[in-house]
């Protein structure tokens, strides 16, 4: 064969070897459905349940979107927030209130 040429077969009896089949639904042919199902709703359950966080307090100031949020690298505590319409706050999330 040349490097043009297919080698594989495409007609008689041993094609149906190459080419892949379609999925069976029917029930008695997949007797690790139930398994497979129980293993994929375990993996949902501990996907959910790593990506979870807790909420901690709602910041409610700004009357739009928050747009831009940054912490103080000097203390902790410290956030500063920035929205649509131009409001900025610095917020001392221990008490959890912001002054504009």
């Amino acid at each position: 064969h040349s490097a043009m040429e297919w080698g594989g077969v495409l007609d008689g009896p041993s094609a149906s070897a190459s080419v892949p089949r379609r999925a069976s639904f029917n029930p008695a042919l997949h007797q690790f459905r139930p398994a497979v199902e129980t293993k994929r709703a375990l993996n949902a359950a501990k996907l959910s349940r790593a990506f979870a966080k807790p909420f901690v307090a709602a910041l409610s100031h700004h009357p739009d979107g928050v747009y831009a949020l940054r912490r103080s690298s000097v203390h902790a505590h410290n956030l500063a927030s920035a929205a649509a319409d131009g409001s900025l706050a610095v917020w001392d999330t221990a008490a959890g209130v912001a002054s504009p």
